[in-house]
């Protein structure tokens, strides 16, 4: 969740406000991941990336787009200009989680999700139906 739930006085997050954050991960070094916001504000984190690859931020955009081949709800921060980011509702984040984060990671992207999800499981259900032992019947 993003912010503050202004209705909440003790100031806990919003369930209705979510944020699905882009960063760019370097494919030979995995725990090189830089923010987009970082990629385009050209500081420090961008001069690491460079030393990996040539453009970073055409490689950010070139990933997004192909992201948006497997979620395309990234194409409308595409939209924007110097895309970090997509805000999610309550319904997004649910369908992000459950659907596009699986079909991400099976096209190739590194996907971090928050440590309390765990992609539920298909629930089952046994029956069992006693039946009583059989009764001697005299028939003498």
């Amino acid at each position: 969740p993003v912010g503050p739930d202004p209705a909440d006085p003790r100031g806990h997050p919003s369930d209705d406000n979510w944020r699905l954050d882009f960063l760019l991960q370097a494919s030979d070094e995995p725990s090189l991941m830089v923010h987009a916001d970082d990629v385009w504000s050209e500081g420090p984190a961008l001069s690491a990336l460079e030393r990996k690859t040539a453009r970073p931020q055409e490689a950010l955009l070139s990933g997004l787009d192909r992201a948006g081949r497997a979620y395309p709800e990234v194409r409308r921060a595409l939209r924007g200009n110097r895309p970090a980011g997509l805000p999610l509702d309550r319904a997004g984040a649910l369908g992000f989680l459950r659907d596009a984060a699986p079909a991400l990671a099976d096209a190739g992207f590194g996907v971090l999700l928050p440590t309390w999800w765990q992609r539920p499981q298909k629930l089952g259900m046994t029956l069992t139906v006693p039946t009583p032992p059989p009764v001697a019947v005299d028939i003498g």
